[in-house]
């Protein structure tokens, strides 16, 4: 047997990755530029009331650049691999919206599965088709908050421009 086409439902999944995908971007930005506006900021200010030697500033520099290649493992490698994949994405669908009654989840792992029997072909077929009208009307406002990571960006550009105040 073929498997059974999921175009919408196929959709369905591709916008709310992307959608995830680019709430991560924005939150690891937003910390990116925080934590480097608050780094360079006490640089700067350590050098000008210390009048700190060379060594020191670059160590300084070191431990800003090391803690700037965290913030990018933390907020930004780690949580893109922790985004699911197909059938955990339809699962977060189904956590928002728990009257699908796990339709999505059941149609994405049992559209590339084996019917047995005509009769499981026709079940599965209709299942499929069931979701595919579902996910045709579906939004996903009511999927993902999309505030922390605004807030998370516009903190750290608030930071920058900040920093390039004084």
């Amino acid at each position: 047997m073929t498997p059974l086409p999921t175009p919408k439902l196929d959709g369905l999944l591709a916008r709310l990755r992307a959608r995830l995908v680019g709430h991560v971007r924005r939150y690891a930005i937003g910390r990116f530029l925080l934590v480097g506006s608050a780094g360079l900021g006490l640089l700067f200010l350590a050098d000008l009331a210390l009048d700190l030697p060379g060594p020191i500033r670059a160590l300084h520099l070191a431990l800003l650049l090391g803690s700037l290649g965290y913030v990018g493992w933390r907020y930004l490698s780690r949580p893109l691999k922790a985004i699911p994949e197909r059938v955990g994405l339809a699962a977060l669908l189904e956590r928002a919206h728990p009257e699908l009654f796990e339709l999505f989840t059941s149609a994405a792992q049992l559209s590339a599965a084996e019917a047995e029997s005509e009769t499981q072909r026709g079940l599965i077929s209709s299942l499929v088709t069931r979701a595919e009208a579902r996910a045709s009307e579906f939004e996903l406002g009511a999927v993902e908050d999309p505030r922390a990571p605004k807030r998370a960006l516009l903190g750290g550009f608030g930071a920058l421009l900040h920093a390039d105040q004084k």
